[in-house]
C-alpha cells in the first residue's frame, strides 16, 4: 500500500473528461491531504464534500457521496462521504 491508499478500488460512477487547463481550478488541498490519509477517509463537511464530488467527476479519486437532502430551503448531505482510494491520476496531479 503507497502512500495514497495503494491501487483504487473501483471506478467512479459519473465519469466526465475534465479539459487539462480546468486543473487548476480542482480542490488541490483536499486532494493532497488525501494522500497522506490511511484509506477509507470519511468526510463530514459539506463544503469538502463538495470538493470531493468535483475529484470524484476528474477521476481523480474513487469515493462514495451520499444523496443531497433539501431542507428548509437549503441543501445537505444525507451522510458522511467515503473516501476509498486516490486513482493514479489522482497522485500524479497532487505531485504538480
Amino acid at each position: 500500500m503507497d502512500e495514497c491508499g495503494g491501487p483504487p478500488s473501483g471506478r467512479p460512477s459519473v465519469h466526465r473528461r475534465i479539459p487539462v487547463g480546468c486543473y487548476n481550478k480542482m480542490p488541490f488541498e483536499l486532494l493532497r491531504r488525501l494522500c497522506a490519509e490511511t484509506m477509507p477517509v470519511k468526510l463530514v463537511k459539506k463544503d469538502e464534500i463538495d470538493k470531493l464530488v468535483t475529484l470524484r467527476e476528474a477521476g481523480l479519486v474513487a469515493a462514495d457521496i451520499p444523496p443531497i437532502l433539501p431542507l428548509e430551503g437549503l441543501n445537505a448531505y444525507a451522510g458522511a462521504a467515503i473516501v476509498h482510494s486516490v486513482t493514479p491520476k489522482g497522485r500524479r496531479a497532487a505531485k504538480v
